[in-house]
């Protein structure tokens, strides 16, 4: 039995990676994340779960759906095993992307982690929560 796909809010944290990269590349790699609570989220990804891409280089803006394409594995910039890294496809590319700004202003989102943890690295989004985001697209 196929399990309903899992949706994240995935903040980038790197400051020279852009989602133009991603497509370039075709790939997105999270890996050197720190922090527990992001890093158990991305031990709880699974191959299909989808997830936005938000950077906050230049514009504070989600700019595309990625996929998990790889189920998460030891990090390999880590020297314990603790830390975990996950791959990711681009799908789907927002042109213009969804400000920051905008979906603020959105009463649906007010308990979105974007918004309340607005430094958590990988946070679990309710499906209700990512089309939401995605109508404003």
């Amino acid at each position: 039995m196929e399990t309903a796909p899992n949706y994240w809010l995935i903040r980038s944290p790197y400051q020279h990676r852009t989602w133009d990269d991603c497509l370039m590349r075709n790939l997105f790699r999270l890996q050197g994340i720190r922090n527990a609570e992001a890093s158990r989220n991305v031990g709880q990804m699974r191959v299909g779960d989808q997830a936005l891409y938000y950077n906050n280089i230049g514009e504070k803006a989600i700019y595309g759906l990625l996929e998990i394409s790889k189920a998460p594995y030891a990090d390999p910039t880590a020297n314990e095993a603790k830390w975990m890294a996950v791959d990711a496809i681009p799908i789907q590319t927002f042109d213009p992307p969804i400000q920051l700004e905008t979906l603020k202003t959105v009463s649906e989102l007010a308990d979105c982690a974007l918004l309340t943890r607005p430094r958590l690295s990988v946070a679990k989004l309710e499906e209700r929560m990512l089309q939401t985001i995605v109508l404003h697209a």
